[in-house]
């Protein structure tokens, strides 16, 4: 065997090792998916891949040896072999949406980067073998994406790992195209990202992002570069894009998160006040299962632009048919709804709250009498429940049920009652006035909803002036969990910032339902 023979046949084993590992890799990726997510087992056996792994084998021990042409006929016997597992699995790759890809890896937490650059080669060793579509190109734009990220808290703001790194993964892939670019092309690529990326941040509304299909001509764009995408110099400049456009996408949500919320729950309000024909009530079932998607989604992370979309014009097109406004008349809950004023029991305090402060509530400066009972009931129950059972087991006890209280609430509860030593004593109390806000919201909502004379119109009844008073306050306290999230995701507490995130969620929800019994027409 010549010294030319030998480099040729080893540089094949080299290759055809790599694909073989970024196959096997993809395999064991569709085996997990299909496990979690997809009905029936994955049928691909992996005796197929033990069987290409045995040539590779046979053809390492062999190589330095004289035998050129038994070594030879095993690599082209294992190419075979690969290429018809790669069929295989491009095959069932199809029945893989990107959506479904992305819900997987919200999923499953314990994966590294190499698995995932594992997946981006398979896709690129395959890239002339397939029809390259969207989904395909959604795919790959993610996972290279998700390498690229790091994020700062449980919720973002997510950054860019470091650039050296990155750097090293995006020209490896691009050696796998096995294609030379001019700089004119890669220059104008480059200035078409920039664009979009500069015309999507600039947009300060969900509206405008959505309804000029900016992002979807965003993903067009990238889909039209074809194989200039994975170009180092332009995916760089995609993956900063991508990164930079999830941080404004959350920040466009958190600034109308209340409204969303706010008028859905508008919808259910007057649903039960309207005589509802066949046809509507296909519509608001249709809308209601919208609804449990979205707050499904929004919990697990992986509610898409779309979605939010649809659920948005269907809240457009159904409140006029419900409420019998006319287009134009106040169909929506302005940006304004929830503003303080009028009560003097309540007002925002113009200096920085105090660590000195002695509890939650005088940091908000409003009237403790206002929860005191609520919160003396909840205490007294919370007294009730033995502090060795586990807060998830406690919040389902009889004594807490009826508070449906999340067992970090329980936590602060038992924090406030110990020595408390690493305990951060306004926030423990906040948390607890929090909860006592949620039960007199909870309260007040059910007695608004059980009236039935003629003060549930004029609203003259006691317990609306109350009401009012409650959805000041919580537009208070939500502000104040804005804060206690952003100090915890500052000190590094990430656990301690998704669990605030949840109570302010649940706090949300109960009295943006509170504000439409009140203020609704």
């Amino acid at each position: 065997m010549s010294v030319e023979e030998l480099n040729s046949l080893h540089q094949r084993y080299i290759d055809l090792s790599a694909r073989f590992k970024s196959a096997w890799t993809f395999h064991q990726f569709l085996q997990g998916l299909h496990k979690l997510l997809m009905d029936g087992e994955f049928s691909q056996s992996s005796a197929d891949f033990q069987a290409v792994y045995g040539l590779l084998k046979e053809v390492s021990q062999n190589l330095n040896a004289s035998e050129t042409d038994r070594v030879r006929s095993e690599l082209e016997m294992a190419e075979r072999r690969l290429t018809e597992l790669n069929r295989l699995l491009l095959q069932e790759d199809g029945k893989v949406s990107p959506s479904l890809l992305r819900l997987f890896f919200q999923r499953v937490k314990n994966y590294n980067d190499s698995i995932i650059v594992q997946l981006v080669k398979f896709y690129l060793y395959n890239f002339g073998s397939v029809d390259w579509s969207q989904d395909h190109n959604d795919k790959i734009d993610f996972l290279i994406t998700k390498v690229a990220e790091e994020a700062q808290g449980p919720q973002g703001p997510w950054v860019l790992r470091s650039r050296s790194q990155m750097k090293q993964i995006l020209d490896s892939l691009w050696e796998l195209m096995g294609r030379q670019a001019g700089q004119t092309e890669i220059d104008q690529a480059g200035r078409t990202v920039g664009e979009f990326r500069r015309r999507m941040i600039e947009v300060d509304t969900f509206d405008r992002l959505i309804e000029p299909r900016l992002i979807h001509q965003y993903r067009e764009c990238k889909l039209g570069l074809g194989d200039l995408f994975f170009h180092p110099t332009v995916l760089m400049a995609i993956v900063e894009t991508n990164i930079e456009l999830r941080n404004h996408i959350q920040q466009l949500y958190r600034r109308e998160e209340q409204r969303i919320v706010a008028d859905y729950q508008r919808i259910f309000e007057l649903e039960r006040e309207v005589t509802v024909d066949a046809e509507l009530d296909v519509e608001l079932t249709t809308f209601r299962q919208e609804v449990e998607s979205f707050e499904k989604n929004l919990q697990n992370e992986t509610l898409s632009l779309e979605e939010l979309a649809r659920l948005r014009q269907h809240v457009r097109d159904l409140i006029p048919r419900l409420h019998g406004l006319r287009d134009g008349e106040a169909l929506f809950v302005p940006d304004q709804v929830l503003e303080l004023g009028g009560a003097h029991a309540l007002e925002e305090d113009p200096v920085a709250p105090s660590e000195d402060d002695e509890t939650g509530a005088r940091r908000l400066n409003w009237d403790e009498e206002l929860l005191a009972d609520y919160r003396r009931d909840l205490i007294g129950a919370l007294e009730g429940v033995d502090e060795d059972i586990d807060p998830k087991k406690a919040v389902l006890s009889p004594e807490l049920f009826p508070y449906r209280l999340e067992p970090r609430e329980v936590v602060a509860y038992r924090n406030l009652t110990t020595d408390g030593v690493n305990c951060h004593r306004n926030l423990e109390e906040f948390v607890l006035w929090a909860a006592a806000l949620r039960s007199r919201s909870m309260e007040e909502n059910e007695e608004i909803r059980g009236i039935l004379d003629d003060t549930a119109i004029t609203k003259e009844a006691p317990v609306f002036l109350r009401a009012r008073l409650t959805t000041r306050l919580a537009d208070l306290f939500v502000s104040r969990f804005d804060h206690e999230i952003s100090q915890a995701v500052t000190s590094g507490s990430f656990d301690t910032a998704r669990e605030l995130q949840l109570l302010r969620m649940r706090l949300m929800r109960e009295y943006s339902g509170l504000w439409l019994q009140v203020h609704r027409n």
